[in-house]
């Protein structure tokens, strides 16, 4: 599995395995009527049918969080693509923490 992320607002560092929540937020309302700020989007890549509820999935999401800063992630898009040869997913989280 691979990892690749979206910068929107620099925030500190957070430590190692820091602890991340698994949150449900509306899209529709960044960032006006919510209590989160959005500091970017982290996506999980991998072969086959990745699951946004793998444990691994969430591992590789929660570390990238940490190192953004972040205190949340929100599911935001699941995809795979299947061809003749193969299939990859990937799965994007938005990284969240609350606003100041």
């Amino acid at each position: 599995m691979s990892t690749s992320t979206t910068v929107l607002e620099i925030a500190s560092p957070r430590e190692d395995s820091c602890a991340i929540e698994v949150t449900d937020y509306d899209i529709s309302q960044m960032p006006a009527s919510t209590s989160w700020s959005r500091l970017g989007q982290v996506t999980v890549n991998g072969p086959g049918d990745l699951a946004a509820n793998d444990p691994k999935v969430l591992r590789k999401a929660k570390e990238e969080a940490c190192e953004m800063g972040g205190t949340a992630i929100a599911l935001a898009l699941a995809m795979t693509n299947k061809t003749a040869t193969g299939a990859g997913s990937g799965i994007t989280f938005v990284v969240l923490a609350p606003k100041d």
